[in-house]
């Protein structure tokens, strides 16, 4: 019997939570039954590497800008030669595109992913717009259904929610600590904070860094490491030198290890003004990291206020401070939320389930 062939369908090729997602789904369905293409619309990143260093077919489509028709047209003639059963496609523009040229090129399922609760009306209008041509549409946590159910009335039948997972077998991690420090320059005394992300209005920086002044009062040896990289990177530098706290604050930029640098972490930070379920409060989960996050989106479907980490508000420095105060201070409070997360994560969020209800959906579509 002829294999099922799948077509994902994501915008970037740079690895982030998506694309975490992508990999940990096309490397572990079964593939005596699915056959995986991934074809990124803008030009090759990590994901393209690690993805044909486990077999998987990769293209790249090089898009220049959103009227790239030549892009467009290869991406139809991939869909026709490959004769695809399945296109799948992630994050807002690849939805789009997705949707039109696979109705083109005749691909008999279409199935977007919702990743996080768009803000933007035009996006919401796009995918009220389009929904016609998509068979269903996988929300990435609860909240990101009601929200889509709610600002862009799609039918209550075309929507359903599959949670991210988290691999096991990844956790614990053992990394040589100190040797870390040292590479980070990085005092043995300091207490180090941290966050990951995006450097975007979305993840919420400048209120972690306007809370800064008020931990470092109370702990002077406080250090935050800032990993990720992005357009903001020159104004919230800026704003550390106006906050005089930089010192404090060490930017990483794009790394590849970073779960070891969560790993050093003694409190792991998302002070988020929206989201979807982010990927890297279960890995901060799995670690055995105590969590800060905001009160929006999955976080509350990932943390237990109190048990598994601390809630706060968006848009609060004040909150977010004595957040980060109140875990440093309780060095048993700090342990038990880190254990209570990580068995949390690991019983609640398995990578198995995930990929588990991918394959029913598939199959159910498929039927």
């Amino acid at each position: 019997m002829s294999r099922i062939k799948i077509l994902h369908l994501t915008t970037d090729s740079r690895i982030g939570g998506t694309e975490k997602n992508i990999i940990s789904l096309v490397t572990r369905l079964n593939r005596d039954r699915y056959e995986n293409i991934v074809v990124a619309l803008l030009s090759g990143g990590e994901l393209v590497e690690r993805l044909r260093g486990s077999g998987i077919e990769v293209e790249c489509l090089g898009m220049r800008n959103k009227f790239d028709l030549p892009a467009v047209f290869k991406l139809f003639r991939i869909l026709r030669e490959k004769k695809v059963d399945i296109l799948h496609t992630y994050l807002f523009h690849a939805n789009i595109l997705g949707r039109i040229v696979g109705r083109l090129a005749k691909v008999p399922i279409i199935i977007s992913s919702l990743r996080v609760m768009e803000r933007r009306r035009y996006h919401l209008w796009l995918d009220r717009w389009t929904n016609g041509m998509v068979d269903m549409e996988t929300c990435v946590c609860e909240a990101v259904r009601k929200y889509t159910l709610e600002k862009a009335k799609i039918r209550p039948d075309k929507l359903v929610t599959i949670r991210n997972g988290i691999d096991r077998e990844e956790y614990p991690l053992s990394i040589a600590l100190d040797d870390k420090r040292k590479e980070l320059d990085i005092a043995p005394d300091s207490l180090i904070l941290g966050t990951v992300g995006r450097l975007h209005e979305q993840k919420g920086y400048v209120y972690l860094l306007k809370a800064m002044p008020a931990v470092l009062r109370k702990y002077p040896q406080a250090v935050l490491l800032i990993v990720g990289d992005g357009h903001l990177k020159g104004k919230l530098n800026n704003l550390c030198f106006k906050l005089q706290i930089n010192k404090a604050v060490k930017f990483l930029g794009f790394r590849k290890d970073i779960k070891e640098l969560m790993a050093l972490m003694e409190v792991f930070i998302l002070p988020s003004l929206w989201e979807g379920m982010p990927n890297v409060l279960l890995e901060a989960m799995a670690l055995g990291k105590p969590i800060v996050a905001t009160r929006v989106g999955g976080a509350e479907e990932l943390i237990e206020d109190g048990v598994t980490g601390l809630l706060v508000s968006p848009f609060d420095e004040g909150a977010l401070a004595e957040a980060i105060i109140n875990i440093l201070t309780r060095g048993d409070k700090r342990r038990e939320l880190g254990e209570m997360a990580k068995e949390e994560a690991r019983r609640r969020f398995p990578l198995e389930l995930m990929v588990e209800e991918t394959e029913k959906l598939y199959m159910r579509l498929l039927d």
